[in-house]
């Protein structure tokens, strides 16, 4: 009850955090999915309870003792030359696990110019994240995790540090077919900024659920996202008419309230194939809506993965489909030493 108690109070105390989206925030490297698994499903699982020792980035209370002696890499082609990526190691004892971790994301190089568009040189830009976790097995039941972040990101001359936590709760049925979890993310304080302006980090809280239905080797996975702000819709920005053309009518814009509620859901699937096959399969509403063309819908919002499982160590692949042009593909392995 104290290690639950002091959960709470993180999460509630934790002073001079912010509930930003898109475009409002930095260290938004933080949200991508660092592993194939995580991409393959749209970071929906959450509440997942077993050995993949990389799922520690999306809730520190995943961490068990079936991770002991696991580390995992994860290495993933983004978009316009960028690449990101992470390693991660877990040691558990007893009713103890702990887990140490870096997470990057590099920019490449950029072309530097003068004010007459001359070329004077090359300069780089980067993100990067080193974490420290540890959970605790309160029963059979019920785990609380914690981890602590050291963030910085550089880009040419300028710099920008800070310091955040992630916080979660996870519960498992006895019978295994049932999990949820509770888990706060980012919560924390700039240390030093990129300008005078200062520099706010992308707070979220979420819930996701799992299910897997009894005799069937398929599991069900639920995320609600984004919980400390209810419109995650696009603010567009552009002048809009005011009166109709044809009946000179006065228009009303109204945000269709389903419309908010979809944004916050994502939902995901694993099939196990034997017990060295997992497929699986993502769908990210927020992605969907954010970044279809009306005109040509195709799988955006989609995503999907395969893993082989072998008894020292797993492989994974997951794609998911950001837009028409390109796909990121992200590829990990996990080791048990």
């Amino acid at each position: 009850m104290k290690i639950i108690f002091l959960f709470v109070f993180a999460c509630f105390t934790f002073h001079n955090t912010y509930a930003q989206s898109g475009g409002y925030a930095n260290y938004r490297f933080l949200d991508l999915p660092y592993s194939a698994r995580n991409m393959g499903m749209a970071n929906v699982n959450i509440a997942t309870h077993d050995a993949d020792v990389q799922t520690v980035a999306l809730n520190p209370s995943s961490l068990n003792s079936q991770m002991h002696n696991i580390g995992g890499a994860t290495f993933t082609s983004y978009f316009a030359g960028i690449k990101y990526g992470q390693v991660v190691y877990a040691h558990s004892k007893g009713k103890h696990t702990i887990a140490a971790g870096i997470q990057y994301l590099n920019y490449g190089k950029f072309v530097e110019t003068d004010a007459g568009g001359n070329t004077i040189g090359n300069f780089g830009g980067r993100d990067m994240s080193v974490n420290l976790s540890y959970a605790q097995q309160l029963d059979s039941s019920w785990s609380v995790g914690l981890t602590t972040k050291l963030l910085s990101s550089a880009l040419e001359r300028y710099t920008s540090f800070a310091a955040a936590i992630d916080a979660g709760v996870t519960y498992r049925s006895k019978d295994k077919l049932f999990g949820a979890a509770l888990v706060v993310k980012n919560l924390g304080k700039t240390l030093n900024n990129f300008t005078s302006v200062k520099d706010k980090l992308s707070t979220q809280v979420a819930i996701g659920l799992n299910v897997k239905p009894q005799y069937l080797p398929l599991t069900f996975h639920f995320l609600i996202h984004d919980l400390q702000r209810f419109d995650l819709s696009y603010k567009d920005t552009r002048p809009l008419p005011t009166n109709n053309s044809l009946t000179g009518d006065t228009i009303i814009y109204k945000k269709n309230i389903g419309d908010k509620i979809t944004r916050h859901l994502t939902l995901g699937a694993e099939l196990n194939l034997g017990k060295s096959l997992t497929v699986r399969l993502g769908y990210d509403f927020l992605k969907r809506k954010d970044m279809v063309f009306e005109n040509r819908k195709s799988t955006v919002g989609f995503s999907w993965g395969i893993g082989i499982n072998l008894k020292k160590f797993s492989l994974q692949l997951g794609r998911a489909n950001y837009y028409l042009k390109s796909s990121p593909t992200t590829f990990s392995i996990n080791y048990q030493f």
